[in-house]
């Protein structure tokens, strides 16, 4: 999971600085995937940012593909914020 979240920095500062790496749309879908899965099996607080973070993904990559690139930034930092809370509930 820690691996997933170190691969999403650089995506999620590329679209806090007005980027949109649609390429990177199947990375945001998988590690969604990851986080889903987190979210249905890890304990108590960690799922219930994981599964956030996993719904959030969703949105992120919904977004990216339908060019709705007015909603990248805003999701993008709702789903930065979610690897700051899933961080902290890891330690």
């Amino acid at each position: 999971m820690h691996a997933t979240l170190d691969r999403l920095e650089l995506p999620l500062q590329l679209l806090a600085d007005g980027g949109t790496p649609v390429s990177w749309s199947e990375d945001f879908a998988d590690a969604a995937q990851t986080f889903h899965k987190v979210g249905r099996e890890g304990p108590g607080t960690v799922a219930y940012f994981a599964e956030g973070l996993g719904g959030d993904l969703d949105r992120l990559v919904t977004a990216l593909d339908s060019g709705t690139t007015g909603a990248v930034p805003a999701i993008g930092d709702v789903v930065t914020n979610r690897i700051r809370n899933l961080k902290n509930a890891c330690k």
